[in-house]
């Protein structure tokens, strides 16, 4: 079975050898890997070009102008010829064996829409893994569901495409494809085929290494993408309506949290302003969310001033960065690691 490995690359000369090699390298070689060369101005091209000469299964697309990610994995997805998509980002990296992994489980289970499989993060800076990064509960492991048969599993969705395979026919069908976000563009897709999908599977497998706090990752520049995460809870809010009420919470829930969760982030960072939290607060039915800390914090949202807002929280982030003893010490005991 023929898996299509869709990399989009700009600018990532330090970390593409090893996303490569990663994927040249799997134990299941019917694969084909498709990369999308996005004008980058360091030597990308020239890495790519060297793998080519070793490797036929790679083809490369260069685009005459940059046009971001989501655009180049459609270019890609329109030229697969595989039976199912993989969206590789190329300062990460595969397991070995995972195509293997994941064929071996599209045959026990008549090859689903999609295979959401599990990641570790990586951090660039600390140069170590964090394996609590992605969580799948026991309840949604390894049966077969939609959100209209299994809504629960909603829950643990993701909004990365890439620690998922996808039936390539089932996309191109629904007419399904990125958006032209220069960011974010993962989410609105990760919607569209959630609800679209009849079959998904998951898998508890960690099959995907991912890369954080990379230098000049966009990951770590929160300033620009807020308000496409506020126009991905409005697309959600909408396409919900057709669900039952218990759907519709779920989805919202899920796109409100990463919504708040970022925009908190932000805001910590000094990137955004108390103004544009405020304007997050209001697309949020607090009541809706099942985190009782982001529950807590929208109410604050809504009802502090900036001032007041800004001096509790950043007291608190700054107990955490200088006297971290004390934040250590605050979670030993909500956790009850021991007895007082």
């Amino acid at each position: 079975m023929l898996i299509s490995v869709i990399i989009p690359i700009y600018n990532v000369s330090e970390y593409l050898p090893k996303c490569l090699e990663s994927v040249l390298n799997q134990s299941c070689k019917d694969i084909e890997i498709i990369c999308i060369e996005d004008c980058s101005t360091d030597n990308s091209r020239e890495i790519l070009a060297q793998y080519q000469k070793k490797d036929s299964r790679i083809k490369i697309i260069e685009n005459n102008t940059n046009i971001g990610v989501g655009l180049s994995r459609n270019k890609g997805l329109n030229l697969a010829k595989g039976e199912y998509i993989h969206f590789l980002d190329p300062d990460d990296w595969m397991e070995e064996n995972a195509y293997e992994i994941l064929i071996n489980n599209l045959s026990k289970t008549n090859f689903p829409d999609i295979i959401r499989f599990r990641f570790r993060d990586f951090n660039n800076q600390t140069k170590k893994f964090n394996n609590n990064s992605d969580y799948i509960s026991e309840n949604y492991l390894y049966r077969v569901f939609s959100i209209t048969s299994y809504p629960e599993a909603i829950k643990c969705w993701s909004t990365s495409m890439c620690n998922k395979i996808i039936k390539t026919k089932f996309l191109k069908d629904s007419n399904i494809f990125f958006n032209n976000n220069k960011s974010q563009e993962d989410i609105e897709i990760a919607f569209k085929v959630l609800i679209k999908a009849k079959t998904i599977f998951y898998i508890n497998d960690f099959l995907l290494n991912y890369r954080t706090h990379r230098k000049n990752s966009l990951t770590t520049k929160r300033i620009y993408y807020i308000d496409n995460l506020i126009n991905d809870a409005k697309f959600v809010d909408k396409i919900s309506k057709e669900f039952s009420q218990e759907i519709q919470y779920l989805l919202k829930d899920s796109i409100w949290t990463l919504l708040l969760i970022n925009s908190l982030d932000a805001y910590y960072s000094n990137c955004t302003s108390f103004h544009k939290l405020e304007e997050v607060a209001k697309i949020i039915d607090y009541k809706i969310l099942t985190d009782q800390y982001l529950k807590k914090v929208c109410i604050n949202i809504n009802q502090t001033n900036s001032v007041k807002f800004f001096i509790s929280y950043k007291i608190k982030r700054f107990i955490r960065q200088n006297f971290p003893i004390f934040t250590n010490l605050y979670f030993r005991i909500k956790n009850k690691q021991f007895l007082l």
